[in-house]
Order: structure tokens, then sequence, then C-alpha cells
């Protein structure tokens, strides 16, 4: 079920250009689209509302009301740390940043921060987002979760990283988390000694 009014779309596709900005189209296919599309409508509200009172008639129920403009504006808040995140990660870390494996587990780390606190403030009348939150978050986890068989790999990449190091886990792996410190510390030792320190002490031998 889409969190979407559908008037949104409808405007946009009579009213394509404007003399400053256009309107963006949402795409399945392409990530943070439906985040560009609404965060792009809001800006362009004023003239949005313009153009759907002069056609209020033609187009009926799909008319948005200040409800909806709400609602559009609730999820690009929902959404804008995704695209940041997005636009954080994307690249080929040619300076060792912008999609470099270190950056996984914080970015994970920070969406689902974002998550709940999203489920701890939408309240429970909000129905339809509430759901999509929830989601999210679930699946996210899910995620996040399939990187406890990789702590030599993930953790040890953002271990390793000079300005993270131990002070990231101390600060983001609290709690019902912290028990994994210690695990993770030992599973990137025995990794570094087994594949590392070790096959090199044999070929100075």
């Amino acid at each position: 079920m889409s969190l979407i009014p559908r008037p949104v779309y409808i405007v946009c596709i009579i009213l394509i250009t404007c003399s400053d900005l256009m309107v963006i189209a949402d795409n399945d296919t392409r990530w943070n689209s439906t985040y560009l599309s609404i965060e792009r409508g809001l800006k362009l509200k004023a003239k949005l509302q313009y153009y759907s009172m002069d056609n209020r008639k033609e187009l009926g129920a799909d008319y948005l009301e200040e409800a909806d403009w709400k609602v559009l504006q609730d999820v690009v808040e929902c959404l804008e740390p995704f695209y940041i995140c997005t636009l954080d990660l994307q690249g080929k870390a040619k300076q060792a940043r912008h999609g470099a494996i270190w950056e996984a587990l914080p970015a994970i780390e920070g969406i689902l921060g974002h998550l709940e606190h999203l489920k701890a403030t939408v309240p429970m009348s909000n129905k339809r987002l509430r759901e999509a939150v929830m989601n999210s978050w679930a699946k996210l986890h899910e995620y996040y979760a399939l990187t406890d068989g990789s702590l030599s790999i993930y953790a040890a990449a953002t271990l390793f990283h000079p300005p993270l190091r131990m002070k990231h886990f101390i600060h983001a792996w609290t709690g019902e988390t912290a028990h994994w410190i210690p695990k993770m510390r030992a599973a990137v030792i025995k990794t570094w000694n087994d594949e590392y320190l070790i096959p090199a002490k044999a070929k100075e031998a």
C-alpha cells in the first residue's frame, strides 16, 4: 500500500515544467526517486496548489488537501536520511571513502537509529506511516544481523579505520549489543593471526 497520495503524481504529469524548477516523476528502478519526487513537489507546493485550485473540478477526489501535503512532508522527513546515506556511500572509494567497506556498519547503524527514533515518535494513529517504519526497521535489522557472521570483514574494516577504531563500537554498541564487542575483537584478532600474521612469519622463516 502506497503512502503517497495519487494527486501529486497526476499534477506532476500535467505540470511538467515551470520557470525555475522541473517536477520529478517517481521511478521504481531508481533509488530515492520517491524522495526526490516528493521533495521537489513540496518546493513547488505554491505553484501546484495554484494549478490545483484552478482545476479543482477536473481533479475531483485527486485534489490535494492540506492533510495530503502534511502526509508528503512526513514521508519526505522519514526518507531524507536514506537519501543522504545513499549519497555518502555511492562511489568507488578511490580516496578510502564513498563506497568503502568501513562505511557499511556506521551507515546501517545510523539508519537503524533513525528508524528507532521514528518507531518512538510516529503516533499509533498514523497507521500507514507507522507500518512502513516498522517494516523498514525489521528488514534493515535482518540485514544488520547478517553482518554478525562476517565480523572479520565489516567490523574489522571499521575497527581498522583510523578515525573510528574502538571508539565507534564503544559508542554504537551499547546496551544489549555491548556483549558483542569482545566477540568482535576476538574474531578480528583470530583472522589477523590466522590469515596474516602466521603466514607472514612462515614466509620469513
